[in-house]
Parts: structure tokens; C-alpha cells; sequence
């Protein structure tokens, strides 16, 4: 399988090491979707390197077809571009080696660069796809679709709650993404699944206070669909909801998680809500993927996969 580059006219971002496939198209097509890479993992204190994840899961793609077969659709199907990939929007802080300054002051001005840049991409219409990089990047892509899509709900596929109000002292980071969303969506609005780690007090903060709260994936997707539609949905998925015996390529794997199956059978659910109108997908992301603990590239594979089905379902 051949993947190609996309023909997006203008790409403020640094191009990606290896570009992800885009559909073939004539210049000047406005893509569907818009992906990104997002190598930040700088509030990481267990095993950094997810900020690998983006060029990892670009380079895995090679290893998959571009047709869908339960969707029956292709990537390269449509005369018009279906996707562009825009590269990655780096850390001002960090070194090719990863490292770098990642200070809070740090931290909440790379937030405010992705917000900025997500923003300019909600406002065209496009459907930002991001690619992690540590789990707090979604925090900045929520804020921009909230501020754009009024009633915006968050549906959390993940291992862990993310509630903590900081971590090590730190209001932001991966830890404590969920308690900072919380910050801008009602809390009714956030519909989680399959989290199965977390302390006693973040477990009681989502049994009483999010709008879904599950502790495995299965048939409870569906289950929570009645309380999305008609809203705007912003779809993040953690690499690590997976059990790691499917996903061991992230930094805090947790076991008794989800199988890929179930991952999709939840995808193509959400998928053909969206495409009925129940509901509106306005931006995705798939984070956690940490390539260097994963020697097989497993892992960056079904990341990759989930992008396809991703792609194919709601671009």
C-alpha cells in the first residue's frame, strides 16, 4: 500500500519527518479534515516519549490499506481531498531529544499556541484531527471547539480519570486534563469509558458529578448516545483504554482494558450517529502512543487504524 502526501496550499505548521496519507485531490480542494501532530509530553514524569507518538503513528500507516472494508469506503476514493496533513505544532522549549524547559509558564504557553491553531481550523469548517503527544493537548483543542460550538459535550475513551485538581503540584498535566475540562464544558457533559484507574477521590467525583461515567467500554457507548444528540461531540481517545496485552506502547498502561474490537465497534457507532445527523463530531484526537516501549509498533499501528476508521467515519 502506497500512502501519499496531501496538497494543502498552506501549511503554517513544521511538515512531519513522514506525512500520513492523504486522499488525492486537485490543488486548492479544502480538505475534510485536518490532521496534526502534537509532540508535547511535557508534564510526563513516569517514562516520557509519547511526544514520539505523532511521526510513529505516520510511519505505521504504511503498513495498512487505505479501504475501510465495514465502512466500504476508501481514502483515495474521492476526486476532492478528504484529508491534509499539516505536520506537527512543536514545543518552542524542546530539543529534537525531547527535552526542553517545560516549566508551567512553559507548558500553558504551548497550550495556548495549539489553542490558537485549533481555533483558526474550527473557524473553516474543517475537522481537526490531532495526533499525541501526552493527554493533557487535548485541554487546548476542547477550549477552542468549545468556544466555537456552544453545548460542546467531550466523549473520554481512557484507562484513567484525569480529575486530579494537580499533579506534583501542577494544575497542568496529563493527570488532571478531565478536571481542567470540566473547567470549560458543564460537567454533565462529559461522558467517559472504560476508566479503570484513578484515586478514591476522582472516583467519586465522576460516579456523582460527569454526565457518563464507565468503567469499561462494551455495549455502554451506546448506552450513552441518547444524552449526545443533537450536540457538538468531541471525540478523545487515550491509546491506554486498550488492555495493554493489545497496547503495551504508552507510558501508564493499566490492565483490564477494552479490546481494539471494542475500540471500533464504539468508533462506528459514534461514526454512524454522525452520519444520521443525531449528533456532530467537530474534532478528534488519539493520544498516549509512547513508540520506544513497543518494539513491534503494535500499538502505533492500531493508532493508526483508529485515524482511518476515523477519517472514513466522520470526515
Amino acid at each position: 500500500m502506497t500512502f501519499t502526501q496531501g496538497k494543502a496550499s498552506d501549511t503554517p505548521f513544521v511538515p512531519a519527518t513522514r506525512p500520513f496519507l492523504a486522499a488525492a485531490g486537485e490543488a486548492g480542494n479544502a480538505p475534510r479534515a485536518i490532521l496534526l501532530g502534537l509532540p508535547f509530553d511535557g508534564t510526563v514524569w513516569f517514562r516520557r516519549g509519547t511526544w514520539k507518538g505523532p511521526d510513529a503513528v505516520r510511519e505505521m500507516s504504511d503498513s495498512l490499506e487505505t479501504y475501510s472494508p465495514r465502512l466500504d469506503r476508501a481514502l483515495d476514493d474521492r476526486a476532492e481531498a478528504l484529508f491534509a496533513d499539516l505536520g506537527n505544532i512543536w514545543p518552542d522549549a524542546q530539543g529534537p531529544s525531547g527535552a526542553g524547559d517545560f516549566s508551567e509558564e512553559v507548558v500553558a504557553r504551548y497550550l495556548e499556541k495549539v489553542e490558537s491553531a485549533a481555533a483558526g481550523l474550527f473557524r473553516s469548517g474543517a475537522l481537526p484531527f490531532a495526533i499525541g503527544g501526552e493527554h493533557l493537548v487535548t485541554l487546548p483543542l476542547v477550549r477552542a471547539a468549545a468556544a466555537q460550538f456552544p453545548g460542546l459535550t467531550v466523549m473520554d475513551f481512557d484507562a484513567h480519570t484525569d480529575l486530579r485538581d494537580d499533579m506534583e503540584g501542577r494544575r497542568l498535566s496529563h493527570a488532571t486534563v478531565m478536571r481542567r475540562i470540566l473547567e470549560v464544558i458543564a460537567p454533565g457533559d462529559l461522558h467517559q469509558f472504560g476508566i479503570r484507574s484513578g484515586t478514591r477521590a476522582e472516583f467519586e467525583l465522576a460516579r456523582r458529578g460527569v454526565g457518563s461515567f464507565y468503567e469499561t467500554v462494551g455495549e455502554n457507548p451506546k448506552n450513552a448516545l441518547p444524552r449526545l444528540w443533537g450536540r457538538p461531540v468531541y471525540l478523545t481517545i487515550d491509546i491506554d483504554v486498550l488492555d495493554p496485552a493489545y497496547a503495551p506502547g504508552t507510558g501508564s498502561p493499566e490492565p483490564g482494558g477494552c479490546t481494539p474490537a471494542e475500540l471500533f465497534e464504539a468508533l462506528y457507532l459514534v461514526a454512524e450517529e454522525h452520519r444520521r445527523g443525531k449528533l456532530r463530531v467537530v474534532g478528534v484526537d488519539v493520544v498516549e502512543v509512547h513508540p520506544d516501549l513497543d518494539p513491534t509498533g503494535i500499538t502505533a499501528i492500531i493508532a493508526a487504524k483508529v485515524v482511518r476508521e476515523a477519517l472514513l467515519g466522520l470526515a
